[in-house]
């Protein structure tokens, strides 16, 4: 049986943030499973350069695709429970301005310093920007529907959605097989997104449309000035976190050259996945608040509970046979075996990151949830810029810079994390009613 959880008016109702963090937090992980195996492939097929301007690619238009988000997904589980008629509304603008966004935002970005090794992956010329604007809008797309699933109570939606996509890129590369050239392999990756962002975008028009039909006629949507308030600060911070999983790999790529920059790629994709599961895990809290404010402190603390329980043993399990896993893309990318293992360590430090960012986030602290963020990318990229190899080793300095980096991090916020809580969560909580 699911928990019950009170309303602030009362209301008894099941408690969703187990079943919606588990769905996405499945989803996140499907997705970071077959774009494992899909690497894994492509390691195997093409040579480290060749890995180094697919990833350059798909590094690229996930970027743009995070930068053009405005955090609408997480502000949508916040809005879509009490929104009442205006759903379909509120969804389909949201949707159509981060479209209009990203298609403005992607060629732009291909006219940065050191972007040709993007362009030359898929084709180059005016083809080679059609196909990057493509994967952007479409990723950005699928982004979004993942949490309008969650706020509409379909989170499994997502589930099936991933599992189509990475197993289509799958089987994409499996007919390509080897002597498949950088180009032929980003299809892989492009096709599958643009179809099932059509495909599953439709269907998310029609569960939308449902759900604002059998809603209230009444709606508690905020106003124009909360809505600013909310999406300027956590899109600077979800615009920081998409320069910390998508720009490090890139930097290295333009610094050091595409051979250099696939290898660090793969080894990087261990600390990606596992903060993108964490934070899809982490963000199903903004929903569960909404539908019941008064009870953020029990929520949060159930929260971190599951997420280390979840977490830490994968993490244990994956320095021990970090050298073995990645022997599986290939002899050369076994030489990496010790900045895994330092940047798994990492990974740890950054779960309480993720874990205090996500109760932020939830409660609308967000200027609380922007400048950790901030702060943690523009350390972590300037660092990289600049910091020399150790012993030659690009991947062992990053990873040593990254684990720097979130420890401090993590004793910082786990520091000032109560107070901002008191601070924030009454606002939002009828007097009286917050469990804390």
């Amino acid at each position: 049986m699911p928990r019950l959880a009170s309303d602030a008016d009362g209301t008894s109702r099941p408690d969703r943030s187990w079943t919606n963090g588990l769905a996405l937090s499945i989803s996140a992980a499907l997705s970071a499973g077959a774009g494992m195996l899909s690497w894994v492939l492509a390691a195997r097929f093409v040579s480290p350069t060749a890995v180094g301007e697919v990833s350059a690619f798909v590094s690229g238009f996930l970027l743009v695709a995070g930068l053009t988000e405005f955090n609408l997904g997480v502000a949508l589980m916040r809005w879509v429970p009490t929104g009442g008629r205006r759903v379909a509304a509120l969804v389909g603008r949201s949707l159509l301005g981060a479209t209009i966004a990203t298609a403005i935002v992607a060629p732009l970005y291909l006219l940065l310093p050191g972007t040709e090794v993007i362009r030359q992956a898929a084709g180059g010329g005016a083809p080679a920007v059609a196909v990057f604007v493509l994967a952007a809008v479409g990723w950005s797309t699928l982004h979004l529907l993942d949490f309008i699933m969650v706020a509409v109570d379909k989170p499994w939606w997502s589930v099936a959605r991933n599992l189509l996509l990475g197993s289509s890129r799958i089987t994409i590369l499996l007919l390509l097989g080897a002597g498949a050239d950088a180009t032929a392999l980003l299809w892989a990756w492009v096709g599958p997104i643009v179809a099932c962002a059509v495909v599953f975008g439709i269907a998310a028009v029609v569960v939308t449309v449902r759900h604002g039909r059998a809603a209230a006629e009444s709606s508690n949507l905020p106003a124009r000035r909360e809505v600013v308030g909310f999406l300027g600060p956590t899109w600077v911070g979800s615009l920081a976190l998409a320069l910390l999983y998508h720009q490090v790999p890139l930097l290295i790529t333009f610094r050091f050259g595409p051979d250099v920059g696939g290898r660090f790629f793969i080894v990087w994709q261990a600390v990606a996945v596992i903060d993108i599961v964490a934070t899809y895990f982490v963000s199903s809290l903004s929903s569960t608040v909404a539908r019941n404010p008064g009870r953020i402190v029990t929520q949060a603390r159930r929260a971190l509970r599951r997420l280390l329980a979840l977490f830490l043993p994968a993490l244990a399990i994956g320095a021990v046979f970090a050298g073995p896993l990645l022997g599986i893309f290939g002899p050369q990318y076994v030489e990496l075996t010790s900045a895994l293992r330092i940047l798994l360590a990492g990974a740890a430090a950054r779960l309480i990151v993720v874990h205090v960012l996500g109760v932020r986030q939830a409660i609308g602290d967000a200027t609380g949830f922007a400048r950790p963020h901030i702060a943690v990318a523009a350390t972590t990229l300037a660092s990289l810029a600049v910091v020399p190899t150790v012993a030659g080793n690009v991947a062992l300095s990053a990873a040593w810079v990254f684990v720097g980096v979130h420890i401090v991090a993590a004793a910082t916020l786990l520091s000032t994390q109560p107070a901002r809580v008191r601070a924030i969560a009454p606002q939002q909580v009828p007097k009286g009613k917050l469990d804390a």
